[in-house]
């Protein structure tokens, strides 16, 4: 009796020393079926997302096929098809824990190949972030459920679009989409991960377009405030230059609408392709002229610039933000 006993409380012992792994499954599908279309005669581009503990995720295709299309240990299938139908595959994403047994997750999609013609390189028309108000800016309360974010794309032609969504200047996830015969589509932020809503003030969406070459990149805002302080969050008006201006190569002034509780402003200049600032200075006022010097430094003629201002509290907290106007010097 006294032999049984140890050996039970050796077992006890042993387990609370040695956990067992939890049984879940810790990969998470971002991607969704329905796939893309992909059409016959023309390139196609998709990247899979799918989360997991740790990182990276493997794909690999455990039932059904995807004729004419390869899909790559990272998640891209990638090819050419050749004729129409419909195919649909089961994909496995597994995470990379060799410590001990791989957990893993499958989720099955479909993907339509149609007939039809290829009408000239892609190029993007329109491109504008909104939440799920409709609009390019919202408040919320600070950790509060983030809101769902998208971007209405109108285009033309066909092509690969390329870039990246970005959260207050950091990578939050890439696009890699293949685009057909000129239309309108919608791209969605993904979830995961998800936005900081955990911090006061103001936090930017950017869409940045790396192929075709956009000139602009959209974003919007939202805002945090702590609970019971919610107030519609409305950017920065600006006043002049006017946006998509042409304007002489010459010291150039700028004007915006005054805020409540503001006591600075932050005024920033951005090539297009770039996300780090120029050129920036602050000022009490609510206008700013570049000086001579400056704009000979660090300005050229025959150029687009993109601005913002950002407002700040005697305290040195951000209060506000203007959306991003562009101008082009002649």
């Amino acid at each position: 009796m006294k032999r049984r006993s140890f050996i039970i409380f050796l077992i006890v012992l042993l387990a609370a020393i040695f956990p067992a792994k939890e049984a879940f499954a810790s990969v998470t599908w971002v991607s969704n079926s329905p796939l893309p279309p992909a059409y016959v005669g023309a390139p196609y581009s998709y990247q899979l997302q799918a989360t997991s503990v740790p990182p990276p995720t493997v794909y690999t295709i455990v039932a059904g096929s995807l004729p004419g299309l390869s899909l790559s240990p990272s998640g891209l299938i990638s090819g050419t098809v050749t004729t129409s139908g419909t195919a649909t595959v089961t994909i496995r994403g597994t995470d990379s824990d060799v410590s001990t047994t791989p957990q893993s997750a499958d989720r099955t999609f479909t993907i339509s190949y149609l007939a039809t013609g290829v009408t000239g390189p892609l190029r993007i028309k329109r491109l504008q972030i909104q939440f799920d108000n409709n609009r390019p800016e919202i408040t919320i309360v600070k950790n509060q459920s983030p809101p769902q974010v998208s971007a209405r794309l109108s285009f033309i032609g066909s092509g690969l679009l390329q870039g990246y969504w970005a959260v207050d200047g950091a990578i939050h996830s890439r696009i890699q989409q293949t685009l057909i015969s000129g239309a309108n589509t919608v791209l969605v932020l993904p979830t995961v991960p998800p936005l900081p809503t955990y911090q006061t003030g103001g936090h930017r969406i950017q869409l940045v377009v790396t192929e075709p070459v956009l000139g602009t990149i959209p974003e919007a805002i939202y805002y945090v405030t702590e609970k019971g302080k919610k107030e519609a969050f409305v950017p920065i008006k600006i006043i002049s230059p006017t946006d998509r201006l042409d304007v002489d190569f010459s010291p150039l002034s700028f004007s915006w609408q005054l805020q409540k509780d503001t006591t600075s402003y932050l005024i920033e200049f951005f090539e297009p392709e770039d996300q780090a600032p120029i050129f920036s200075a602050y000022t009490r006022e609510a206008r700013y002229t570049i000086p001579t010097h400056s704009l000979s430094r660090y300005f050229s003629e025959k150029s687009t610039y993109l601005w913002r201002i950002k407002g700040f509290s005697k305290d040195n907290d951000m209060t506000n933000e203007s959306t991003i106007h562009r101008f082009n010097f002649r």
